[in-house]
């Protein structure tokens, strides 16, 4: 009868598999009521894990906290720590520490209590509360140290701290001379001694013979450090069970010290007793070892990344040091790691240690993958690649794309696929059908973009992908921006009602609203503040991320060219007349002998370049100006032309929900006045310091005259010292790198 729940839980999965969750999780809860069942915590989390992968978060939790009642069951920690996984997951992280507390008070030390301690810390540790995870590891330890896990606390607390390189966090804690030793090894590790590691690795066996961690950290030192040979003469020396199965952080070692070696069939051999499954095809690399390792990064209590937290660019071969906390994509399980958010999306961990080698998936939807219709596109197409370098499967959907775009996207790791092509349906039809190019890509998140493919979103989780969690990102605010888009024929006010609340609609039945920069972030708070039961927004500002970091000299010639990009057509909106009124006013005071200026202006639509040089030459004081407008392009090569061109960029938007093109030149290194009406404007502000950000924000307060006036003045201020204008902007730029990223 011992066997009889692994059948149960055998045939339930076949049942799952082909589609049949409900009568999976009818027969684990005949299994749970059948008499003299021994593992029936087994059956709660089989049917709990099913219900979970549904949808049915809450029926999942339900279920446990009903095994966790259950009188006498055995393995009460591994219900906690589900129930707490799952709660977890759906983004209420505070639940689950909760009932991880709960089940601490409860569950005897000598019965697993350590892995809810474990669970509960990192659970802290990932909502940016590390001081309070090394607190809550070392209550723990003070429990259950005379017991042989008790060890396993502290070791836990030193690998975190190695994690975020805050070693002051457990520097005080009363250690076993084992674990001081292993402070000692992972403290010279985070700095990169590689060589003095191994040495110190291969003195400690001698100490500590039965440490395996001692081995396994010199060993990595040892590879780190482009000795293979000595990493296999340090592991060898293990004379113990190194127990090596699915999900063991051994095992990885192993592969990759073969495959470091050249042996590619031993190699594949530990790394498939790593994923636990066997897969003899094909040859394997450095690429599938770091994608093991990015997965684990997102797993609750996965050994790898625990213990080997940081991955050198002498194993990587990538430009720098792989960091486990960068890969916790807080965004997708929905809590707000900093004020930023992180990119990336809180994601699928597990009640016991365990990997199952398969990476999280998520489906983008978009209309396009070049940037033809403005910045949600770029945006898109910018979080898609920031998403698979962190180690996710991602599809990204769009209307059309060429060849060359889906070899460039598959380049990034991204499948770029069309939606079907059938006769009669219109462009917002195709995006709801379900892609016969992804046949068998389940996603785990679907992302939409606003109301323009918030829609096809939510009907692809509605219809084909019940189990995904769909993201709803927003990039504008309707009631700030329609006002200033009079030309239309309906009421602004009207159509801003409208387009606000099919925006709260579609957030509403969202897994999460994802609000792009602090000042959509503080607009959608608002919104969503007037429906108890909907969580908060999250936030997420997009990064900064620079191919290179050497200062700009300003460009030769004359004249010397002022770039305003966007899209023209809204001429009140983007700010065009401040921007021809404001550089016109400048033209003219200059003094004679100097380079003449002229306004650039890029993003006109085809057919529509004389009508708008004609308005912007029509403003007050704009007679004499020389003004140059440009259509509107998709090359990124045509824009990187224009950056390096000018002299000055302006994104003067009387509102901007974010404005990427303000943080793309900032990214390219040129000055840049950007309105202190947008979402980038306010980042700065919290960013950079209180001087240089004012340099760079101008506010949009007062008429029309002094709009013209202050712009100006900025203006001039920019253009009197080109040279020290640059050196600034690299500056600015190097400092909002470090800070954000798309992956951080």
């Amino acid at each position: 009868i011992v066997s009889l729940s692994s059948l149960y839980q055998a045939a339930a999965e076949i049942l799952a598999r082909e589609g049949k969750s409900e009568d999976a999780v009818t027969l684990l809860r005949e299994g749970i009521k059948t008499p003299n069942i021994v593992s029936l915590s087994s059956l709660y989390q089989a049917a709990a894990e099913i219900l979970a992968r549904e949808g049915k978060s809450e029926d999942a939790v339900t279920l446990l906290r009903e095994g966790i009642k259950t009188p006498n069951i055995v393995s009460l920690s591994s219900l906690y720590q589900a129930a707490a996984e799952i709660l977890a997951r759906d983004g209420k992280s505070e639940d689950a520490v909760t009932l991880l507390r709960e089940g601490i008070k409860l569950v005897p030390p000598t019965q697993n209590l350590f892995s809810l301690y474990q669970a509960a810390a990192e659970i802290l540790a990932r909502d940016g509360k590390s001081e309070d995870a090394i607190t809550l590891l070392r209550e723990g330890y003070g429990r259950i140290s005379d017991h042989s896990s008790g060890y396993k606390l502290v070791e836990n607390a030193i690998l975190l701290a190695m994690d975020l390189g805050r070693f002051e966090l457990v520097r005080d804690l009363s250690m076993h001379p084992m674990q001081t030793l292993l402070f000692d090894i992972l403290n010279r590790t985070h700095d990169e001694n590689y060589r003095e590691v191994a040495t110190l690795a291969e003195a400690g066996i001698e100490d500590f013979p039965r440490y395996f961690a001692i081995y396994s950290q010199g060993a990595f030192a040892a590879l780190a450090a482009g000795d293979v040979s000595r990493a296999r003469g340090i592991i060898a020396k293990w004379s113990g069970d190194i127990g090596l199965a699915k999900g063991a952080s051994a095992a990885w070692l192993y592969a990759l010290i073969e495959l470091l070696d050249g042996d590619m069939a031993k190699a594949r051999h530990y790394l498939n007793v790593y994923v636990g499954h066997e897969n003899e095809n094909g040859t394997i690399g450095v690429d599938d070892l770091l994608q093991c390792w990015k997965t684990s990064c997102r797993e609750l209590g996965s050994a790898l990344s625990y213990h080997f937290p940081r991955i050198p660019t002498s194993i990587s071969g990538l430009e720098s040091t792989l960091v486990r906390h960068n890969f916790i994509n807080s965004l997708i399980f929905g809590e707000n790691k900093k004020a930023s958010g992180a990119v990336a999306p809180h994601e699928e961990s597990k009640a016991q240690p365990k990997v199952t080698g398969k990476p999280l998936s998520v489906l983008a939807v978009a209309t396009e993958w070049s940037s033809g219709r403005g910045g949600l596109s770029t945006f898109n197409r910018r979080l898609c690649i920031a998403l698979a370098e962190a180690g996710l499967r991602v599809a990204c959907l769009v209307l059309e794309a060429s060849i060359a775009e889906k070899g460039e996207a598959a380049k990034r790791g991204i499948m770029l696929i069309e939606a079907n092509r059938d006769p009669g349906l219109s462009d917002e039809q195709r995006l709801i059908g379900k892609p016969r190019e992804l046949a068998g890509f389940n996603p785990d998140f679907l992302i939409g973009h606003g109301r323009i493919t918030g829609p096809a979103a939510a009907s692809l989780v509605a219809n084909h992908y019940p189990a995904a969690r769909r993201l709803h990102f927003v990039h504008m605010a309707p009631d700030e921006i329609e006002p200033y888009k009079l030309d239309r024929t309906d009421e602004a006010c009207v159509r801003a009602q409208e387009r606000t609340e099919i925006e709260e609609a579609l957030g509403r039945t969202a897994h999460r609203v994802v609000a792009v920069g602090p000042r959509l972030h503080g607009r959608y708070s608002t919104y969503l503040a007037g429906y108890p039961d909907v969580p908060k927004p999250l936030r997420f500002d997009p990064g900064f991320d620079a191919t290179s970091t050497e200062p700009r000299d300003p460009p030769d010639g004359d004249p010397w060219q002022v770039l305003l990009l966007g899209r023209a057509e809204d001429v009140r909106l983007k700010g065009l007349d401040v921007a021809a009124t404001a550089v016109a006013n400048v033209a003219k005071e200059r003094a004679g002998g100097l380079a003449r200026l002229e306004l650039v202006v890029r993003g006109a639509q085809p057919g529509s370049t004389d009508d708008l040089r004609e308005t912007l030459l029509g403003e007050d004081g704009t007679d004499d100006l020389n003004l140059v407008i440009r259509t509107f392009t998709i090359s990124d090569e045509s824009l990187q032309v224009d950056m390096r061109r000018a002299s000055l960029v302006l994104m003067p938007s009387r509102t901007e929900g974010f404005g990427l093109v303000g943080l793309e030149a900032i990214v390219a290194g040129a000055p840049v006045l950007v309105s202190g009406e947008s979402g980038l404007g306010q980042l700065l502000h919290e960013v950079l310091p209180t001087e240089q950000a004012a340099r760079m924000v101008v506010s949009m307060t007062g008429d029309s005259q002094l709009l013209r006036d202050r712009w100006a003045g900025h203006i001039d201020r920019m253009l009197s010292d080109r040279e020290a204008s640059f050196r600034r902007a690299a500056e600015a730029r190097d400092l909002l790198a470090s800070e954000k990223t798309w992956r951080k």
